[in-house]
């Protein structure tokens, strides 16, 4: 590839973004151009967002982008390696300061085939509770795809809510880092794991595993309509099942986390 088409590349993809549906997708290309200009404003974690419900047209959004955008990605081959790091961007500016408010926070990275390759975390607002539920999920595969488009609607969702526990919200590019994204935590009283995995395209369905004293598993069963490259799986009933099971994410994590309702001015 010459430099002019390795320079022009990552600004196709940009513009394409733009003209998506109105939602996360474009706030999103908003927030990652932001980000690649050095226009990032750190006063914006600062600010209070009000709370709002589940919003199924956003999580469409983030899931069209990391499936038809995105696309295909890993660690080995040139497009592939593009592919991660568009996600990883997407990540970050969906999450970042510039969008949905958040603190993005990330290690020092991992070196393969000569990049790095970082893991990204945000966290909700706590309460004062003590112990924490850690949600994560693998942007390396595109069959993860619509798992991390949960975890960014999740993240949404979070947004303007207070919770007795902390949450946090991880984005791996290997799942053997994992120990990376919870150094921190040690010294908390209970961490509860909750991995977000099998929602690809035509998905039967999520299975949630949560371990804190005792492992337990949580599978929602969905209907599986189509195969990538045949049926776009969004326009089958499938699509249903698994905003259902993404609504149900939600709950479970107001649920273990222990959400506070306010009430008149309390603050």
């Amino acid at each position: 590839m010459s430099e002019g088409e390795t320079t022009k590349g990552p600004w196709i993809w940009k513009a394409a973004i733009v003209f998506l549906p109105t939602g996360l997708a474009i706030s999103a290309a908003i927030a990652m151009w932001m980000k690649v200009s050095g226009g990032t404003n750190d006063e914006m974690v600062k600010l209070n967002y009000l709370a709002s419900e589940f919003d199924s047209k956003s999580l469409r959004d983030a899931t069209s982008k990391l499936e038809d955008l995105v696309g295909k990605r890993g660690y080995v081959g040139e497009g592939s390696q593009i592919g991660l790091r568009r996600a990883a961007a997407l990540i970050e500016g969906t999450v970042g300061p510039n969008n949905l408010g958040y603190k993005v926070e990330s290690d020092k990275g991992l070196t393969k085939e000569g990049r790095i390759w970082k893991n990204y975390w945000i966290d909700g607002k706590e309460k004062g509770g003590g112990g924490v539920v850690l949600l994560w999920a693998d942007y390396s595969r595109m069959e993860e795809s619509a798992s991390v488009s949960a975890l960014l609607s999740l993240a949404e969702w979070m947004r303007g809510r207070d919770f007795e526990k902390k949450i946090r919200v991880a984005f791996l590019h290997n799942e053997e880092e994992l120990p990376v994204v919870t150094s921190d935590l040690k010294t908390r009283q209970s961490v509860e794991f909750i991995q977000v995995h099998g929602l690809g395209m035509g998905s039967n369905g999520v299975s949630f595993t949560a371990a804190s004293e005792q492992a337990t598993t949580f599978l929602f069963q969905g209907a599986k309509e189509g195969s990538p490259g045949q049926t776009d799986w969004k326009l089958t009933t499938s699509w249903e099942h698994f905003e259902a099971q993404v609504r149900r994410l939600c709950e479970r994590v107001s649920e273990s986390a222990v959400e506070r309702v306010l009430f008149g001015d309390e603050g």
